[in-house]
């Protein structure tokens, strides 16, 4: 399920991801996911992005971190015959960016599993790019809710 509209400023160094959904699956796993594109000219998104559960937050849920940039890590071993440049042939790995074919990149921002019954899923998470840097060269497609 895709979220197709979305509203951005990347004049700014936080924004708001909220969402709803009443067309999910029953007792079925589920990760949210940013999809986007960064411009040539970004400015370094080599830093984390902190993701905060705004309503969960005053509960003493503490927030979590994910890239927007794959983090550079050595290769300790790798098996023979992979390729482990190319970016399609990474393992997933939760808060880490991935290439998706159509030439966007997705990182998962959020998981949860429904109920035995299709409630409405309601979340409002604050995205935080550390040092007050703006978000330029950031460009948004979308929020996509899918089975992990």
């Amino acid at each position: 399920m895709v979220f197709g509209e979305v509203a951005f400023d990347s004049h700014v160094s936080k924004f708001w991801v909220s969402c709803k959904s009443k067309i999910l699956s029953p007792q079925t796993a589920y990760g949210c996911y940013l999809v986007y594109k960064l411009q040539e000219n970004h400015s370094g998104f080599e830093r984390p992005l902190k993701v905060t559960d705004v309503v969960n937050s005053v509960h003493g849920t503490r927030p979590w971190y994910i890239f927007l940039l794959t983090p550079q890590t050595p290769n300790i071993r790798r098996k023979v015959n992979q390729n482990t440049h190319n970016p399609l042939n990474r393992p997933r790995r939760k808060g880490r960016p991935q290439q998706r074919n159509n030439g966007w990149m997705e990182v998962q921002i959020w998981e949860f599993q429904t109920g035995a019954t299709t409630e409405c899923i309601s979340k409002d998470l604050l995205l935080t790019y550390s040092e007050k840097k703006l978000l330029k060269g950031l460009i948004l497609d979308g929020i996509e809710l899918k089975p992990i």
